[in-house]
């Protein structure tokens, strides 16, 4: 099944006013639905322009035909090229493991193994790979993996003291212990103003 439908091409067109320029659209060939007009010159100097048209509401229709009207009393142009119509398929994707899986953003609803959805939302207690598999609706799929590096939780430890300093006195050194996790740096300063930035 298609989600969603459009034709895009470049043209050049001189419009002069009464000139008659016009995109429409088919599903039996006989009965045509007008879905772009162009009341104004498509040009950009000499050069072309891309227009892109959307076909959503055609999508389900199994013979859908694409015309260009052109007419001119004065006998201008419109040139177009680069026609191309595409569309994009609606997916499911699987997801594994479900360990820590969820459908909702508060994690209360746990994602069910074998369910296709488009989103989910991880929330591992370890490192984790999670692997999609997007099914398009056409039998061709795609796998990727994705991998949730879980850093363990931090403890912030204990200090061996405190200090109280003075004017012209040196700081004793002060120990962390019992800490979990990375120490990123270390700061001291001798004036107070720059510990509170």
């Amino acid at each position: 099944m298609y989600v969603s439908a459009s034709i895009s091409f470049w043209h050049w067109l001189r419009y002069i006013s009464g000139d008659v320029a016009q995109v429409l659209v088919s599903t039996d060939g006989t009965n045509w639905t007008v879905v772009e007009t162009f009341l104004s010159s498509q040009r950009v100097g000499s050069n072309w322009v891309q227009h892109t048209i959307n076909l959503d509401a055609y999508i389900g229709n199994p013979n859908v035909q694409v015309r260009f009207n052109f007419e001119s009393n004065w006998g201008w142009a419109w040139g177009v090229d680069n026609i191309e119509v595409s569309a994009a398929i609606s997916l499911a994707v699987l997801w594994s493991p479900d360990t820590e899986l969820f459908t909702d953003a508060g994690a209360t609803v746990p994602y069910v193994a074998g369910t296709p959805v488009g989103i989910v939302y991880a929330q591992p207690t370890s490192t984790r790979t999670y692997t999609a598999t997007a099914l398009g609706t056409n039998g061709c799929s795609t796998t990727e993996d994705i991998l949730i590096t879980v850093d363990p939780t931090p403890v912030g430890g204990v200090l061996s003291g405190s200090q109280v300093l003075c004017s012209d006195t040196t700081p004793t050194a002060i120990t962390l212990s019992g800490y979990a996790g990375t120490i990123i740096r270390w700061e001291s300063a001798d004036d107070l103003r720059l510990l509170s930035m």
